[in-house]
Order: C-alpha cells, then sequence, then structure tokens
C-alpha cells in the first residue's frame, strides 16, 4: 500500500510540473492545515458519536491534501460513554485545475468497553481501500 501511495505521490507531481502553467522547478508550498471536531446523536439508532477530521493542503506543482479523521460510536450510561466502535479514515488527493485523483483507506474495528461487555453494533461497518478520479468545481 505505501509503494501504491508514493507512486501516485510521485506521478502526480510529475504530471502536475509537466501540465502547470509555472515551470517544473518552481514549487509554491504554503501549507494550510484545517480540522474540526463534532460531538452528535444518532437518532435512528439510538448512539451518540464523536469525530474528528484533520487535513493538510499544499501545493507542490498541483494542488495536494493529505487528511485523516476517527469517529468513535458509543451508548450513555449515565455520566459514562461505552464505546463500541471506532472507524478510522486517512487519504491523499491530487487535483490539478478540476480533475482529481484520490486514495482512500476507510476501516472499522469493534470496541470492548472498559467494563469488559462487548456491545456488538450491526457490522455494517467493513474496511475498504478506495481509487478514484473524477472532476470537482
Amino acid at each position: 500500500m505505501k509503494r501504491i501511495l508514493i507512486t501516485v505521490l510521485f506521478l502526480s507531481v510529475y504530471a502536475g510540473a509537466m501540465a502547470a502553467d509555472r515551470g517544473p522547478g518552481e514549487i509554491d508550498f504554503d501549507p494550510g492545515i484545517h480540522g474540526r471536531f463534532e460531538f452528535g446523536y444518532d437518532t435512528l439508532n439510538h448512539h451518540y458519536r464523536t469525530d474528528w477530521r484533520l487535513g493538510v493542503d499544499f501545493t507542490l506543482f498541483i494542488d495536494h491534501r493529505i487528511y485523516g479523521g476517527q469517529t468513535c460510536l458509543f451508548i450513555r450510561d449515565g455520566i459514562n460513554g461505552k464505546p463500541f466502535r471506532d472507524i478510522y479514515t486517512i487519504g491523499y488527493k491530487a487535483q490539478y485545475r478540476i480533475f482529481y485523483f484520490r486514495a482512500e483507506h476507510y476501516c472499522s474495528h469493534a470496541v470492548v468497553s472498559g467494563d469488559g461487555t462487548h456491545y456488538l453494533y450491526r457490522d455494517r461497518f467493513g474496511n475498504s481501500t478506495i481509487f478514484s478520479a473524477g472532476v470537482q468545481w
């Protein structure tokens, strides 16, 4: 997986250098860090969630975004929470004008609560790695 991501990064930088209006030796590297945190309640499934995301955007011949995040699903027991599912996401996106390439890995893991009980939520989550290309305007 690491070799694929490194190859994709190299090819995207190379392709961007060849296609960009800037010369191949020019670099506009000014990274921007973005993030968010939220707390919510799922009214359909009756559980709570925390969710955080963190990303870094930069331009190196073309626009790049590296991002990741984690979601924790839990039920409430008085003032305490009992987590039962952790969901992780990590990804990379390269964009030139309106065209982009994206690679993202998503995995979901059951969690055993601190008191040893295991609340098995319908295991509809699973794991996946997605490679996609598209347009964004």
